[in-house]
């Protein structure tokens, strides 16, 4: 069980001079546990509505809806300051990036953290918090609608819990990843996630989701779903609209599957697609004919070819070592690879995650030997 002496309750920071003294203070400290409450429900963006703070003197909230120059919170929250310890950071590092144009850095994630000292993939706080610190959270205010004011102070206990037990998971953690010999590996997954790439993870992933949802089509469908997926992210960015305001994953596919050659054809689509429709219509038909030029063009110069059976056999092969390695080292397998990642490499794909970094290291350097010797 890991002490908690010196984490004092804080107060909710609303003033410039408060603000000031919090973030003059941080910066002498040797490190700052930092989350954040958001919303995002009627923009593509999230809007930062407060923000917890905790060193091992203090927890405190700072509200960002108290009109004060928050200039102050950007020095040490960017990489001059202090390091930051923040729980699943990649949407954290989104919001106060939104908010403040910086990315925390340096940074160490205790859910990365966890993972190398086998407590599982993705491993909640209340969890960690729980079986470290031996204190077990509310989950009373986990709907709680963060922009609105005033705040109770059950819900401000709350949210400077989030806070409180950062230090404290970061000092356990630091001190197991010494002992497995493993702080490497998570410093260069931190590393990672201090770069603005991480910022095109929600981006990406929201196409994706698109284009696995479309992996039954044929390949014009997959086509035009992935450029429509595609428009629609750009759109909702630059109106700052939630993307399903602009057209639902349903909508996408659906369209996908028409295959409409003009506005008029829309008019199959179901009834709750017509705003989208009478608004977007001229932009949906042209991402439609992108979608049927792309993969003309890919059928031009490369033809779908079936995975061989001498390939399968190499994807299990690669996949049942980098299990047996995984479960040697008691970590999840998806923090060195995943499936894709095998099928990838048993077709001659060399441009991976797993073959870079600790996890060549660790797995990637066999991984590619049995590769190479079942092709050749």
């Amino acid at each position: 069980m890991i002490s908690l002496t010196g984490t004092a309750v804080g107060d909710m920071i609303r003033t410039a001079d408060g603000l000031e003294r919090i973030c003059k203070d941080a910066l002498n400290a040797p490190w700052i546990g930092v989350d954040t409450e958001f919303e995002r429900i009627r923009t593509y963006y999230p809007k930062l509505c407060l923000l917890q703070l905790s060193t091992p003197d203090w927890t405190v909230c700072i509200d960002p809806l108290a009109n004060v120059d928050p200039a102050p919170l950007s020095r040490i929250l960017g990489p001059s300051g202090p390091l930051k310890i923040i729980h699943s950071a990649r949407q954290d590092q989104e919001v106060i990036h939104c908010e403040l144009g910086v990315l925390p850095a340096p940074l160490f994630d205790t859910q990365i953290a966890a993972s190398f000292c086998g407590f599982g993939e993705q491993v909640g706080y209340a969890a960690l918090v729980d079986d470290i610190c031996s204190v077990k959270l509310a989950k009373s205010h986990t709907r709680t609608a963060w922009c609105r004011r005033p705040l109770t102070d059950q819900q401000i206990t709350y949210a400077l819990d989030d806070a409180r037990y950062l230090g404290p998971l970061y000092v356990h953690l630091d001190q197991e990843l010494v002992r497995m010999q493993r702080r490497s590996w998570a410093t260069e997954d931190f590393e990672t996630l201090c770069s603005t790439e991480i910022l095109e993870g929600s981006y990406q992933g929201a196409v994706e989701k698109v284009a696995n949802a479309a992996r039954g089509m044929d390949r014009l469908g997959q086509s035009v779903a992935s450029v429509l997926a595609l428009w629609r992210e750009q759109t909702a960015m630059q109106r700052d609209l939630p993307r399903q305001w602009i057209l639902a994953d349903k909508q996408i596919l659906a369209i996908a599957a028409l295959q409409p050659k003009d506005v008029s054809d829309l008019r199959h689509l179901d009834q709750s697609a017509s705003a989208s429709v009478k608004r977007w219509g001229d932009a949906l038909i042209e991402s439609v004919a992108q979608g049927r030029r792309q993969a003309e063009q890919y059928s031009a110069r490369a033809p779908t070819a079936k995975r061989s059976d001498r390939e399968k056999s190499l994807d299990a092969r690669l996949w049942t070592r980098l299990k047996e390695l995984t479960g040697a080292a008691g970590i999840p397998t998806s923090v060195v690879a995943r499936r894709d990642d095998m099928r990838a490499l048993a077709r001659g794909d060399r441009r991976l995650g797993v073959l870079s970094g600790w996890r060549y290291e660790f797995a990637g350097r066999e991984l590619l030997v049995i590769a190479e010797k079942y092709i050749n």
